[in-house]
């Protein structure tokens, strides 16, 4: 029956079949007519109760139905989830993984429902589903399958798009799933508890930190985890799950401060201190990419941090980390969780980037270690920009501040700019961004923040355009055949696939470059002719002007033959 429903008895082979994931992830799957028939005729023939007395004293057949209700049945019906909730309480262990099953069989359930997105149900937290989720997180034997489970479904609450009457506070919901979990002694399901927050996390930033200050019991969890996790896996994996929560949510101020008040601070550097000699792990660089986030919280947290360690050189080692697990996970294939957990730390290295690269006494720094500087730069690729909006974001954040000096200051007016001509999705973002930034590093009053001198940023805006890439400035280029910037070229790749905001940030940075008339050989040979001229009629006049004032000067300096 199981292969009825599921269609994959229509391969011609006698192979087993091999589950392939989909493409994309936003889409309802593509299901066989005939599967889809058997699924209508089941629902309506099959005998649940009778079925799930029959089934739940045997490994293989519980196992088996399990997988069938998941292709038959939804969220709402209440046998069905009782039925899994056998599944995912069967003991562990056993020859046949039945919990796993079980978790499995929720999993695709919660998965079909979240493709169909604004055409399906609200999903509600009923009490059979609380009790399928508790027994969920007591399996310890299956930890990657229960991060899909608890990401779906936290995305499914979190839907705000509901009819009177049926709103969910789903802070509250998560704290009493999570709680107890967090507060076990047993460290396996503690990193089961952790691992679920990072699921909300995911799911919804904003609701996640609000959970975090509803009780003490995650930050107590969290810290105690980075703290003094035991030798072994369990440890291991509690305290990668603590250092992902903290991850995904420092970028709230308040967590921010939470965090400082519950001595992070020294727990983050005492982790960091822990490794074996040398190590400069995954882990190690997530720990980095939390205190670069606290580093802009305040200044007397950024020099704290600064003064107990070499934070350029750990900031290098971590972007490098960064970078090198992302292409290894490139080169074997691995699938899009394991890509996007390193993009998470990918956002978070470079949002924190963003905020400390308004200072000039961090420019400052950053121009004396030029191999960070670099790291930086080389982090991401041009599928990175394409792909992730957010890092788009970041990176042109990141080229704006280098190249601007504290004369280079710009006010927004009333209703301009971003209050007016953007839609509802660019405005959100920017505004989420701007709330998680500290307050000294907010966009307000000009002279709050020193972004450094004029001559700074000329220094800046020269290594961007001359060392910025892996083709760099040789001895034998010459104005016919200048070498390229890979700084530019990214630029041109954010405008392409990026918001309002970014293009407008884009225009701005190339208006800085071309200012210099020795630079502008290397925009046109880098392809910012291209992306300039399609940035001249941004509805933002002050990012219009700046494209056209960086083609006119382009013009007067460049052999017309580079251009065509």
């Amino acid at each position: 029956l199981v292969a009825m429903a599921s269609g994959y008895e229509a391969k011609d082979s006698g192979e087993e079949y091999e589950f392939q994931p989909p493409p994309r992830t936003d889409t309802p799957l593509v299901v066989p007519f005939t599967a889809t028939e058997v699924r209508k005729q089941l629902r309506n023939t099959l005998l649940v109760a009778e079925l799930r007395q029959l089934c739940r004293s045997h490994a293989q057949s519980l196992r088996y139905f399990a997988g069938l209700l998941s292709l038959t049945h939804e969220l709402e019906d209440t046998e069905a989830l009782e039925a899994i909730h056998d599944a995912l309480s069967f003991v562990e262990g056993s020859e046949v993984d039945v919990p796993r099953a079980g978790i499995q069989a929720l999993a695709c359930m919660c998965d079909r429902r979240r493709r169909i997105g604004k055409q399906g149900k609200a999903v509600s937290a009923s009490g059979t589903l609380l009790k399928c989720l508790e027994s969920a997180l007591s399996t310890t034997s299956c930890a990657e399958h229960l991060k899909c489970l608890m990401a779906s479904i936290f995305t499914l609450l979190a839907d705000d798009d509901r009819p009177q009457g049926e709103e969910i506070d789903l802070p509250e919901v998560g704290l009493r799933i999570l709680e107890p979990f967090l507060q076990s002694s047993d460290w396996g399901l503690r990193a089961n508890g952790l691992g679920g927050l990072t699921a909300l996390l995911a799911a919804s930033t904003r609701v996640a930190s609000q959970l975090l200050h509803r009780s003490q019991a995650p930050f107590l969890a969290i810290l105690h985890s980075i703290k003094k996790p035991p030798p072994g896996p369990e440890g291991r994996a509690a305290q990668n799950n603590a250092v992902e929560v903290f991850l995904l949510s420092c970028g709230d101020q308040k967590t921010r401060q939470a965090v400082i008040e519950f001595g992070g601070i020294d727990i983050l550097l005492d982790a960091l201190k822990d490794g074996e000699e040398g190590c400069r792990g995954l882990m190690h660089a997530k720990l980095v990419a939390v205190l670069a986030t606290l580093a802009g919280h305040k200044k007397d947290v950024r020099e704290e941090i600064f003064d107990r360690i070499d934070f350029l050189v750990e900031l290098r080692h971590a972007l490098d980390v960064a970078r090198d697990s992302a292409s290894a996970a490139r080169a074997e294939g691995k699938t899009g969780a394991n890509i996007e957990e390193v993009r998470r730390l990918f956002r978070a290295l470079y949002e924190s980037c963003a905020c400390l690269t308004i200072h000039g006494e961090f420019k400052e720094s950053l121009l004396a270690s030029k191999r960070t500087l670099k790291s930086m730069q080389d982090l991401l690729t041009a599928q990175d920009l394409v792909e992730d909006p957010q890092l788009a974001f970041f990176y042109a954040s990141i080229a704006y501040n280098l190249c601007r000096s504290r004369e280079d200051k710009v006010r927004p007016k009333n209703k301009q700019f971003p209050f007016n001509e953007l839609d509802d999705d660019d405005l959100n973002a920017i505004e989420e961004f701007y709330e998680k930034m500290p307050a000294e590093s907010r966009p307000v009053k000009n002279g709050e923040v020193d972004a450094g001198s004029g001559e700074l940023a000329e220094k800046l805006r020269a290594w961007c355009v001359m060392q910025s890439g892996d083709i760099v400035r040789r001895a034998t280029d010459t104005p016919s055949s200048p070498a390229s910037a890979n700084l530019i070229a990214h630029l041109g790749k954010c405008t392409a696939h990026g918001s309002t905001r970014v293009k407008n940030l884009v225009a701005l940075v190339l208006k800085f470059l071309c200012a210099e008339p020795s630079h502008r050989r290397f925009v046109v040979s880098s392809g910012g002719v291209r992306t300039l001229l399609g940035l001249i009629d941004l509805e933002e006049e002050a990012a219009s002007d700046a494209a056209r004032q960086a083609l006119a000067q382009i013009c007067i300096v460049t052999n017309p033959t580079l251009l065509s």
